[in-house]
């Protein structure tokens, strides 16, 4: 188990630096080539066409674990028809999603302000959206066959080969639309053809085909999917919409681009969660199917641990040199707001296990506490932006969306979590609470040590202070994100390696 988990978590790594650069670097270089008012323009077009995610109808999740299963069952025959079941319906799915979206951005109200370049952006951005989704059903046959580390490394070379695209595309002059048809291009290219080749040479029998669903299985296939649904959608709403409202109400190109970068920024530590949690809440998956509770309890424990001090060190760090790192990173130092940061990491922070909780209930197939706790988020989430008495349209909805996470999904979540672990009590919390504190802390004095050292030159001292935070992350995940047992593991495999 330990050299699977390793692996994959090396993965996840990996792709955690590919979606830094998807996510800082693109926006970094697009606002220096771009300006404020073109990168803006850009963010409000990814928004509204994420919101083709709405239109997943939970296809997406059902149908990868109900093949998961089959597979891990020995059940080749149902596997190889939930492949091509899944693959219609999610394809159907992405189709339908843009065909909406396009279809809301044309017969709006404002529909007359839409020039006819900003429609074709919207075609070219929402089709590799649609694709890509489209894709998820294949994707998830390396799952299937325990090769989580292939899936992770056919989508994180995917992303890369199209952030290279639209990099070198930018570079030499390319325009918004130019960059979105070179972004379709590099998605059908490397996130489409690739995986349908690599899953045809490694699976044969399970290359890209179609099936219809049975009539049997369709009322129970769709019941299940629209309570996955009904979270996914609202996660897709919570991660674009606040974008869109902010473009809709007219928010000033500043505003909208300051609260993307800020969110983008504070993210970082939301995809450190995210990474850790798919290969842990897959591994706790398994040991429910095979109905091993002392292990699921074991992993989560441990899981939860070394997420909470990892996560915690990253928010220390990212806090000391967030000023300097904003500078260097966009060239517009006065967009960095300290308050919309801590807002933004709060709900992590506070309740570090959320993370593997959702990917344990989300791999095991028990989707309705997630949906309760989605459309409560969401809900919360609508009603403090309402009513919260905030000028600052960007503030305002970034404390309605920690008040929403924390409050409608992560508490909710936590309590029911209890019935598939009932070992984990609330001392465990406490615990973990305590550590992300600690964790955040011994961060942040030593980032800010490493930036004082690194004297009045602005790109020596992030270096030093990212060096020096670096290097205490390193440690504290070792000695307070890691037990005893597990670190003796470690040990024990970093020798047995030496002596080979």
């Amino acid at each position: 188990m330990m050299k699977r988990i390793s692996r994959e978590y090396l993965v996840q790594i990996l792709a955690f630096g590919v979606s830094i650069a998807d996510r800082v670097v693109i926006a970094g270089v697009l606002i220096r080539l771009w300006g404020v008012d073109g990168f803006a323009s850009w963010t409000l077009a990814l928004a509204i066409t994420g919101m083709i995610g709405v239109f997943d109808f939970g296809f997406g999740t059902y149908f990868p674990n109900r093949m998961f299963f089959a597979v891990e069952q020995k059940r080749e025959a149902d596997a190889l028809h939930i492949l091509g079941a899944g693959n219609l319906m999610v394809g159907l799915a992405g189709l339908v999603g843009l065909i909406a979206i396009i279809a809301s951005q044309v017969l709006a109200p404002g529909a007359k302000d839409h020039s006819q370049m900003s429609m074709v952006l919207l075609l070219f951005l929402g089709g590799a959206t649609a694709v890509r989704q489209a894709m998820g059903q294949q994707m998830a046959v390396y799952r299937a066959h325990q090769e989580f580390f292939l899936q992770s490394m056919v989508t994180t070379l995917g992303d890369l080969a199209r952030l290279l695209a639209i990099l070198a595309f930018a570079f030499v002059g390319g325009g918004i639309v130019e960059i979105a048809l070179v972004s379709l291009g590099a998605t059908l290219l490397f996130s489409v053809a690739w995986p349908i080749w690599d899953t045809r040479r490694r699976y044969r029998k399970f290359a890209y085909r179609w099936a219809v669903p049975e009539r049997q299985e369709r009322w129970p296939a769709l019941g299940t999917s629209m309570l996955y649904w009904a979270q996914a959608s609202v996660t897709t709403g919570v991660t674009f919409l606040p974008v869109v409202i902010l473009g809709q109400f007219k928010a000033s190109a500043f505003v909208v681009a300051q609260f993307a970068l800020m969110r983008t920024l504070a993210n970082l530590v939301r995809t450190t969660a995210q990474l850790f949690a798919n290969v842990f809440g897959l591994e706790a998956a398994r040991r429910i199917a095979v109905k091993d509770q002392p292990g699921l309890t074991r992993v989560y424990l441990d899981s939860s641990r070394f997420l909470t001090v990892q996560m915690g060190a990253v928010v220390g760090m990212l806090a000391a040199a967030g000023q300097g790192l904003f500078s260097l990173w966009t060239g517009q130092g006065s967009m960095f707001d300290a308050m919309l940061f801590w807002l933004s990491v709060g709900p992590p922070l506070l309740l570090p296990t959320v993370a593997i909780a959702v990917q344990i209930m989300t791999c095991a197939n028990l989707p309705l506490p997630l949906a309760y706790g989605r459309v409560a988020q969401l809900t919360l989430t609508l009603l403090a932006y309402a009513l919260l008495p905030i000028d600052q349209v960007a503030l305002r909805m970034m404390a309605a969306l920690a008040i929403g996470e924390i409050v409608g999904l992560g508490i909710p979540v936590l309590k029911t979590s209890r019935t598939l672990i009932p070992d984990v009590r609330l001392s465990h919390h406490v615990v973990l609470l305590t550590l992300g504190g600690v964790a955040s802390l011994a961060s942040w004095v030593m980032t800010m040590a490493g930036l004082r050292l690194g004297g009045q030159q602005p790109v020596l001292q992030l270096a030093c202070g990212l060096v020096f935070g670096g290097v205490t992350l390193v440690l504290l995940v070792w000695f307070l994100g890691l037990t005893g047992q597990r670190r003796l593991q470690f040990e024990n495999a970093i020798r047995s390696r030496l002596k080979r």
